[in-house]
Formats: structure tokens, sequence, C-alpha cells
């Protein structure tokens, strides 16, 4: 029944009882998220990947009912979903990124194909994801929400947008590229030192991101 339970919440049309199901998956990717790092710590490999692979699933599963829930605001459901799953690749890819950029600070002789790889992957991401801010821009919300008082009348009034626009999606992916560029020339500390700074600016976009959606329907 819940996929049909729609409400307006605050002034927000969501679908209120996908949010109880999307919990219940996130409260599981979690647990799943420990049982492979312990897993992994007592070099149990195989059943690792498994706890690995199953927490994911999870995850993503979680991700489709959290943008359903959220979809009465946008043009439809896949626009919210693949918003919050391009979200979830950035940040989980950038702090990926920063966390094995330290292994090289204390084991220098390791490959740098690891670290270039996984910072073209976050190039790919931010790019993807400003393809689908244009997307979700030029498709209009089914809904607009009623929120009175609301900080700019429109998308291009609101600054969060532009932020959202610049420190979230512009500015890290320099910061990416020149630590893909960094770890090419194996300068590792620089390479770690950039993607510090594209992390936070990672994740302050997907906060920015998420307030905009609330105010303008559009899933940027």
């Amino acid at each position: 029944a819940w996929v049909r339970d729609r409400e307006v919440v605050s002034g927000y049309a969501v679908h209120q009882g996908a949010f109880g199901p999307a919990l219940g998956l996130f409260v599981l990717f979690a647990a799943g998220c420990g049982a492979y790092a312990a897993l992994s710590f007592r070099g149990e490999r195989r059943p690792g990947l498994i706890a690995g692979a199953s927490s994911s699933a999870l995850g993503l599963v979680g991700l489709a009912a959290l943008g359903y829930a959220l979809s009465p605001l946008t043009w439809g459901a896949a626009g919210m979903l693949l918003s919050v799953a391009a979200a979830a690749l950035a940040v989980g890819g950038i702090s990926l990124a920063m966390t094995l950029g330290h292994w090289y600070l204390v084991t220098p002789r390791l490959s740098n194909r690891p670290l270039n790889e996984l910072t073209a992957l976050v190039l790919i991401v931010l790019a993807v994801q400003t393809a689908l801010v244009v997307v979700n821009i030029l498709a209009p919300g089914r809904e607009a929400p009623d929120v009175s008082g609301a900080f700019g009348s429109g998308l291009g009034a609101n600054p969060a947008f532009w932020l959202r626009i610049g420190v979230g999606l512009v500015f890290p992916s320099v910061l990416t590229w020149m630590a893909h560029v960094s770890s090419r020339e194996q300068a590792m500390m620089s390479a770690t030192g950039l993607l510090y700074i594209a992390m936070g600016a990672v994740i302050a976009g997907e906060v920015l991101a998420r307030g905009v959606l609330f105010v303008t329907a559009v899933p940027v």
C-alpha cells in the first residue's frame, strides 16, 4: 500500500509510506557494511565479498525507495533516483579516493594505478551529475512545493543553486582532475591534499542540492 501513499507534508508532496522502508533498508545496509569490515579484517575474503555485495544491493534499493518517496516533487521517479544514486557515488568515490591517498603516504611504493582509476571514476560521476542537473532543469517538476517565505522565488533566483553548481560540481571537478594528474606523476601528498578539499566540496554540494530540491522541486 505504501507505493500509493501520497501525502502533503509541510507543503511538500511526498510518498510518505516509502520513508519507513527506505530507513529500514539503510539500517540493513549499515549492518552489512559493518559485517563486511569485520570479515575483511579477519581475512575472510569470500564471505566479506558476499556481505559487501549484499549491503551494496540493499543500499541501492534503499536509494530507490528514497527516490520514490521524493518523486512527486520532480518530473518523475527516475530523475530523483538517478540524482540520489549519482550523489551516493560522488560522495563515496571521493571519500574512498581521499582515504586511499593516505596509503600512498605510508607505503610510497604502491602502484599509482588504483588512485588513477578512482579519480577518473569520480570525474565521470561528477560529469554525469552535471548532465543530470541540465536534464532536471529542463524537465519541470510535476508539482511545485507550497513553501511560503522560501528564499528566492525560483531556481535562478536561489543563490544555493549557484553555490551547488560552483562549489559542488565545478570546483571539485577541477580539484579531482588536478589530483588525477598529481597521482599520475607520483605526487601522492599533493593528490591527497587536493582530494581532502574536493571531498569537502562534494559533501557541501550535496547538502546544498537537497536544500534546493525542497525549495524549487528540481533535483540538482
